[in-house]
């Protein structure tokens, strides 16, 4: 009876270790790759004005964490990889994903590029496209293989976007076709893309419900003169388009000007396109004023300078913060200096700034006329301490703000195109192929792995010490 007794308490304790070891392994397993956490948030099955095969993906953070996508794929039909992902997508941002190379939208980075697997190609009569992650759990899918749900092939070359992230991908009515309300960025001919990557769609979060009309009384009949009267039709205000680029970047400021005269910030333009301005853009640190809005259709050529002109009182002169602002409020370029000297302006060379007695709107900067006696073991006159933040090198922050209307603003003289005084920083890019195997796994899946492990481990280990303890116990009563 003892020996009865004995073996279901061993059965039972080994039980409960175990189960609680199987638990931690399968959480493990499952939580890089929750449904919900990633979805697939806008697709260029058509590809674009430039080409057909210019295909794209886009993927949504819809959560608060930063998720690692190594070893997540995309996949096509019943499974056919068409791409398996690298890197980290942050909380509420974009992920990016071009075919081939990087030209298919031209002057936005892509987060991943590399060809396709399977056919090679999207088909245009509707894909049944999966997101899975790196233990090919189903993270998100959009079945169109009876035919997209959205988008247009030749010769509109519309994306296909998600209107509500948190419902399923699977629903017809969670997808329209880009309403040109958003264009951005551009193919690899310059042509607009007629989508927004990396950005808010352009249909996001509109209802898909059908407004009931209110009831309302019925007009008294009126005598009216002879003849057929023609109603009065309210114009509709059309709305406007923004462009974004990453090649746009501040490049001298002047925050303490001479009596009578304006501060002013100029900026540059390191790209091969033309870009327009409406909608962009300026703030200081506090944030606590309206952004001094660029004039609308100001534009700036390849190469090229362009000088804002702000109110004397915009930066301060003991030290401020210069933000570019993107249409959508996103921050581009940040510069943050300390205390201004009088008409000196804060200019860049080769990516570091200086305070220069030469200040050179519109054209390539100058070093001061002359060298102060620098401090003991310096040699240079750079800003110090000074922080640079381009935005754009990572990957864009959460996208919450809503897109303002373009105000008005002063308008601003573009100057004549003449070569960029720095190189434009290098765009951040993954490259991989599909069917590319996979060699890394989350570092939190295989940090509890490991942790299941132990715990499985442990638990036989304390088994094995207790039957030996109640053997050597009953031993020692025989004995005697």
């Amino acid at each position: 009876m003892f020996q009865l007794k004995l073996n279901c308490r061993i059965f039972i304790t080994l039980a409960a270790c175990l189960f609680v070891g199987a638990a931690v392994f399968l959480i493990s397993s499952k939580i890089a790759g929750a449904t919900g956490q990633v979805i697939i948030n806008e697709i260029a099955w058509m590809g674009t004005a430039a080409s057909p095969s210019d295909e794209w993906f886009e993927l949504y953070n819809n959560t608060a964490q930063e998720i690692v996508l190594e070893g997540w794929k995309l996949t096509e039909g019943e499974g056919t990889v068409i791409i398996v992902l690298k890197g980290t997508i942050a909380p509420g941002a974009y992920y990016l994903i071009e075919r081939t190379d990087d030209t298919t939208v031209s002057d936005i980075a892509a987060d991943l590029k590399g060809s396709w697997g399977g056919s090679g190609l999207l088909n245009n009569p509707g894909e049944k496209i999966q997101l899975l992650d790196n233990n090919s759990n189903l993270v998100d899918e959009v079945n169109c293989s009876a035919g997209w749900f959205a988008g247009k092939a030749s010769p509109d070359y519309k994306t296909m976007e998600r209107i509500n992230p948190n419902l399923s991908g699977n629903l017809a009515e969670n997808w329209a076709t880009n309403d040109d309300s958003a264009l951005i960025g551009h193919d690899s001919q310059d042509n607009p893309i007629k989508g927004t990557p990396k950005t808010k769609n352009s249909v996001a979060f509109l209802s898909s419900l059908t407004p009931t009309p209110l009831s309302s009384p019925s007009p008294t009949p009126s005598p009216s003169p002879s003849g057929s009267a023609t109603p009065s039709v309210s114009p509709s205000t059309p709305q406007p388009t923004y462009q974004f680029s990453q090649n746009i970047l501040l490049n001298e400021f002047l925050p303490y000007p001479s009596k009578d005269e304006l501060e002013w910030v100029e900026l540059f333009n390191g790209g091969s396109l033309v870009v327009d301005l409406t909608g962009w853009g300026l703030n200081d640190s506090a944030a606590s004023r309206q952004p001094f809005q660029i004039a609308n259709d100001t534009k700036i050529e390849p190469g090229a300078y362009l000088i804002v002109s702000l109110s004397k009182s915009f930066l301060n002169n003991d030290g401020d913060q210069v933000k570019l602002l993107w249409p959508d409020g996103q921050v581009v370029h940040s510069v943050l200096y300390q205390k201004a000297k009088q008409n000196f302006s804060c200019s860049r060379f080769d990516d570091q700034w200086f305070w220069t007695n030469q200040p050179t709107p519109g054209q390539a900067n100058k070093k001061s006329s002359f060298t102060p006696s620098p401090p003991p073991n310096q040699t240079n006159a750079a800003i110090s301490p000074l922080e640079e933040k381009v935005a754009v090198q990572e990957s864009p922050p959460p996208q919450k703000i809503n897109t303002p209307a373009a105000g008005a603003g002063r308008s601003s003289p573009t100057a004549p195109s003449i070569s960029p005084s720095f190189a434009p920083n290098p765009k951040i890019e993954l490259t991989a192929a599909a069917g590319e195997p996979i060699t890394k796994n989350s570092r939190l899946k295989t940090f509890l792995t490991l942790a299941a492990l132990m715990v499985v481990a442990a638990s036989v280990a304390l088994g094995l010490i207790y039957i030996r303890r109640q053997s050597s116990i009953k031993n020692q009563g025989s004995n005697k």
